[in-house]
């Protein structure tokens, strides 16, 4: 945690009994800076106002790990360090915490290897979670008359809407027979964007995706058609070509347009 870290909530709204705290926070960064959070709590988090953070890692022991973020909500589980480098300026977000006990209840989410499932969590765009998530700020802002037990309903609607959304992930990863599932072709791209020197090994593909090396390279050629070596080579050929664009960009040099 660092000076940037998330600490000035204006406004809680907590609602113990339950498993939920609901909580409208505001943070001011004077400078840029990197922003973590991390909570033993599954957190619900909608940035509110202002542009989401353009690069946010997950640390995961000595691995920073870049995540694809579309949009301003996100779905965080417990122990999973999230940092966001953000600009300069006042944010306000609305996090809503629910303890796993109770989301392990509500959403039937497995306690252990549910974090891939939760990889499509990260930019969730759904007009139902973002209407129930600014009532609840209107609630904590101006608290009337059963706000808590509005916010409790909204909170558990929200874990619902979450539930049918890694269902149906689920059931888009077992599509493919015998192949590997969205998260797993999705980390294997972000981890090759970032390996630098040096080409991975099948070993340290198959780990971040935790399957074998066998595995891997059966279910690799079932999903994308061509195996596990080739798919590298290209994104290292690919790499090499915006590296000489640029290159030439700040040269100055004519441009060529390149055709696979």
């Amino acid at each position: 945690m660092n000076q940037n870290d998330l600490k000035s909530v204006i406004e809680t709204k907590r609602i113990l009994t339950s498993g939920i705290s609901v909580e409208l926070v505001c943070h001011t960064l004077s400078s840029p800076g990197e922003v973590s959070l991390d909570r033993n709590s599954y957190i619900l988090s909608k940035l509110l106002y202002i542009a989401p953070p353009k690069r946010m890692y997950l640390i995961e022991g000595a691995l920073k790990r870049p995540v694809t973020v579309d949009g301003d909500t996100i779905l965080l589980p417990p122990h999973m360090p999230l940092v966001s480098e953000q600009e300069a300026g006042i944010y306000h977000t609305i996090r809503c915490c629910f303890t796993p006990e109770l989301f392990h209840t509500i959403t039937e989410v497995p306690e252990s290897g549910n974090f891939q499932r939760l990889e499509t969590c990260f930019g969730l765009n759904d007009n139902r979670i973002d209407d129930a998530m600014m009532e609840m700020v209107e609630e904590i802002r101006e608290p009337t008359y059963a706000s808590d037990k509005l916010i409790e309903y909204r909170c558990m609607s929200l874990m619902i809407y979450l539930a049918r959304k890694l269902t149906k992930e689920a059931s888009l990863d077992r599509s493919v027979i015998g192949g590997l599932s969205s998260w797993q072709i999705k980390r294997i791209r972000e981890y090759l964007k970032e390996v630098c020197g040096h080409p991975p090994s099948l070993k340290e593909i198959a780990k971040i995706c935790g399957v074998s090396t066998g595995h891997l390279s059966r279910a690799f050629k079932n999903t994308t058609g061509i195996t596990v070596h080739q798919f590298v080579e290209r994104m290292q050929v690919k790499r090499a070509k915006a590296m000489l664009m640029d290159n030439k960009k700040s040269m100055g040099l004519p441009q060529i347009e390149w055709v696979d």
